[in-house]
């Protein structure tokens, strides 16, 4: 029991750090816009530059990570084109609409999709401790973002991109939950990112992208650590903890990305922070407390 707790924990580790990590998205996102690059060219030549490397990697350290059965090449097509491409322009349409914390809080309605869809197929037993740390989660996002303050003003098509990207953050967590029964988290990290960088060049404008980049070849650095840090990094975390605890408590952890976006924003961005956002932060952090409090009952899971 007490190597499945700790298991759990560290689990939950690797949750918020997944989250902590794509907390920073909105500030490449915001760095690199002003170079003149689109949103859905700053998704695609991150999940090129992401490929790129993790190749390398696998060439070196691990070749055998590179096999796969040819019948899972369609999952991974759903997993990086249907589920991360689709999610990741969204989101990075959103910020750009809007703020970093709007963009989160949109986002981060994703844990009750995850939530009720895991009940039926993977048999989650509801459970009031994780309703209750989503709602606490959601609540949280909403205070972050501003939502609730009569000045804030999101347009019908800003939330309908955030809508998007909250499904296709959803469906990642479900979809690589099953293909992780299978492979280690590089493989299905890798796969998952060759596919959405192959559907992401045919939507990309590519000769306009390396004709930025050529003019301003200091991006590549910045794109490099944009790849580490919210691709590589962060979804190497996010399928740690999608190896060992449910779909739904992995994303009710990664909630607290809005906390460090909105915590960013203000510290590098000038972004404000109110007293809403205090409270919001606040409601985020206790719904990580109360799913990895201490268990008062078998019932409770």
């Amino acid at each position: 029991m007490g190597g499945m707790m700790g298991g759990r924990k560290k689990a939950a580790l690797w949750a918020l750090a997944a989250g902590s990590l794509w907390g920073t998205i909105g500030l490449f996102v915001k760095l690199l816009s002003g170079y003149g690059f689109s949103s859905i060219q700053l998704t695609v030549i991150r999940f090129v530059v992401s490929v790129l490397l993790v190749t390398l990697f696998f060439c070196w350290k691990n070749p055998g990570a590179f096999l796969i059965a040819p019948k899972d090449v369609v999952w991974f097509l759903v997993t990086g084109v249907c589920c991360m491409l689709f999610f990741n322009i969204c989101y990075a349409v959103t910020i750009s609409k809007s703020s970093m914390a709007t963009a989160a809080v949109l986002l981060y309605t994703s844990p009750a999709l995850v939530s009720v869809i895991s009940v039926p197929l993977f048999k989650e037993k509801p459970c009031k401790r994780r309703f209750l740390s989503v709602l606490l989660a959601i609540t949280g996002c909403a205070f972050v973002s501003g939502i609730f303050s009569s000045q804030m003003r999101i347009s019908t098509e800003t939330v309908l991109w955030g809508l998007g990207a909250a499904f296709g953050y959803a469906m990642y967590s479900i979809t690589a939950g099953i293909l992780l029964k299978r492979y280690s988290s590089m493989t299905v990290l890798y796969y998952t990112f060759v596919a959405a960088a192959l559907a992401g060049i045919f939507i990309g404008q590519p000769q306009n992208a390396a004709a930025v980049i050529r003019a301003n070849p200091e991006t590549l650095i910045i794109f490099v650590l944009f790849s580490l840090l919210c691709n590589i990094f962060s979804y190497f975390c996010y399928n740690r903890a999608l190896e060992k605890i449910e779909a739904s408590s992995v994303s009710i952890l990664a909630s607290v990305e809005p906390v460090v976006a909105a915590l960013l924003g203000f510290l590098i961005l000038k972004e404000p922070i109110t007293l809403a956002g205090v409270v919001g932060i606040c409601c985020v952090l206790a719904a990580v407390l109360i799913l990895n409090g201490p268990e008062k009952g078998k019932a409770e899971e």
